[in-house]
C-alpha cells in the first residue's frame, strides 16, 4: 500500500499540532493556580508593607505598636491589614522589645529568590518572604 505524500504530510502536521497543544496545556497554570498565586503575592506585599509601617512606627516612637490599627488607617490604598480572600486580619505579635511577628495564611508554598522578589525593608534590613502553604509567620527584627 502506497501512502500519498500529501496525506503523510497532513498526518505529521496533525500529530505535531496535537503534541504542541498537550505541551502548552501542561505548561500553563490553571485559572485556579493563577488566582492562588496572585492572592499569595498580595498577602506577601501586604505583610511587607505592614512590616515597613511597624518599623517606621518604632523609629518614630521608640517602641512597637500594641496593635496594627495604630500604624495605618483601615482604608489604605497601599496595602491592607486584612487577607484579600478571607478578610481575616493578619496576625501581629510583639515578641520582645526588638522584634515582632507577622503571620498570614498562604494557599501555596513559595521559595523566593533574587532581589526582584524580595521585599526590602528600611535601613538595609530585608526579610526572605518565602513561605509554606498554610499559616506562616515571619519574625522581623527591629534595628535599634
Amino acid at each position: 500500500m502506497k501512502v500519498k505524500p500529501n496525506l503523510l504530510f497532513f498526518g505529521v502536521v496533525v500529530i505535531l499540532f496535537g503534541a504542541l497543544i498537550i505541551c502548552g496545556i501542561s505548561i500553563i497554570d490553571s485559572p485556579t493556580t493563577v488566582r492562588q498565586k496572585k492572592l499569595d503575592d498580595a498577602r506577601t506585599r501586604n505583610l511587607a508593607h505592614i512590616s515597613r509601617q511597624v518599623l517606621q512606627y518604632y523609629r518614630d516612637n521608640s517602641n512597637l505598636p500594641e496593635r496594627l490599627s495604630e500604624i495605618v488607617p483601615g482604608n489604605s490604598n497601599w496595602f491592607s491589614l486584612y487577607d484579600p480572600e478571607t478578610n481575616d486580619p493578619y496576625e501581629y505579635e510583639i515578641v520582645d522589645k526588638l522584634s515582632f511577628r507577622l503571620c498570614g495564611n498562604f494557599t501555596r508554598a513559595r521559595q523566593l529568590t533574587g532581589k526582584s522578589i524580595i521585599y526590602y525593608l528600611p535601613e538595609e534590613t530585608h526579610i526572605d518572604w518565602s513561605h509554606i502553604a498554610g499559616k506562616h509567620c515571619f519574625l522581623i527584627p527591629v534595628k535599634s
